[in-house]
């Protein structure tokens, strides 16, 4: 059963934040999760910004003390139109814990529908370039990312295996989006159950259309949806890092995880997965406002605690 505090934030994702295609009005609605930076690093961390070669910043937050040689590199969510929010800057400290000491960098690449494929990925190669120039040993690093995220996290492993290059030391994907043809059976099954991007009515043919081709799409321009760097569940994994995934079971995404996870067991990589019961997309974002996505945030932050333990 879900707690009252669940309960009451899906209901107030549903009233102001659902983005069902439907609506006509999802573009307008993502905005809504766009945050003005009021963040300020807590005591015993710093905040400094680097702005790559191709004018894309990366936000950081060190400790001052007891800092160790590990990173964790976070790529956000948003449907690659929505950037860096205070969402993901307040839990840089826990993070950082996490990691024993780790530094914190949170990559705001470019956004669509100004900067679409493969703007995002070039930036994530270049945020990674960054990551090796200053010294960083590839398996001391975590790569966090959700939604279009993990999409974009999942792309950069799968570029960086193609260029022969070094994967980092592990990988936590929360609700990935991972499959731009919408294939899984969850977008059917689900679509009445999902506070974010579902409704009341049935899903028809004509509205799974216009949900690959509403703005959340935008990213994809004139490429492949079935290309692997822009659908990794498409993709296979051999090489890849030890990963957690986390989906909720009420997605309509939920496939587009399951997908991975059976994949990357298919290629004997070690991977955990976590499915919130009665869940939403990106829950443990939500980790202030109720217990069951504070469970989850905890599990994410024990996975990494303990994932340095055998780097």
């Amino acid at each position: 059963m879900l707690s009252i505090r669940a309960s009451i934030c899906i209901f107030a994702i549903k009233k102001l934040f659902n983005l069902n295609p439907a609506r006509g009005d999802q573009a307008e609605r993502m905005g809504k999760f766009a945050t003005k930076d009021r963040y300020k690093a807590p005591m015993g961390y710093a905040r400094t910004k680097v702005v790559l070669d191709n004018n894309v910043p990366i936000e950081i937050v060190d400790p001052r003390e007891n800092k160790n040689n590990n990173l964790i590199f976070v790529i956000h969510g948003g449907g690659y139109i929505v950037g860096m929010s205070d969402v993901y800057r307040n839990l840089a400290k826990r993070y950082s814990k996490a990691g024993r000491g780790a530094r914190v960098a949170f990559l705001d690449y470019r956004l669509a529908p100004e900067y679409k494929y493969p703007c995002a990925l070039e930036d994530a190669l270049a945020g990674w370039d960054w990551v090796l120039r200053q010294g960083y040993n590839p398996k001391d690093v975590t790569v966090i990312g959700d939604s279009a995220g993990g999409n974009l996290t999942l792309a950069l492993m799968l570029k960086l295996r193609e260029m022969k290059k070094e994967l980092p030391g592990a990988l936590v994907l929360i609700s990935p989006w991972t499959d731009m043809t919408a294939s899984g059976e969850s977008y059917i099954k689900n679509f009445k159950d999902d506070a974010l991007f579902g409704g009341k009515q049935e899903v028809t043919l004509e509205m799974k259309e216009q949900l690959i081709n509403s703005p959340i799409y935008a990213f994809i321009g004139d490429a492949d949806r079935k290309d692997p760097l822009i659908s990794p569940a498409l993709a296979s994994f051999e090489g890849f890092p030890k990963s957690l995934i986390l989906v909720g079971s009420h997605e309509i995404l939920m496939d587009d995880s399951l997908t991975i996870v059976k994949k990357m067991k298919d290629a004997g990589v070690e991977v955990e997965l976590l499915v919130g019961q009665g869940m939403f997309h990106i829950w443990p974002m939500f980790c202030r406002l109720f217990p069951e996505a504070e469970k989850a945030m905890k599990a994410i932050c024990s996975y990494i605690y303990k994932s340095y333990e055998s780097r």
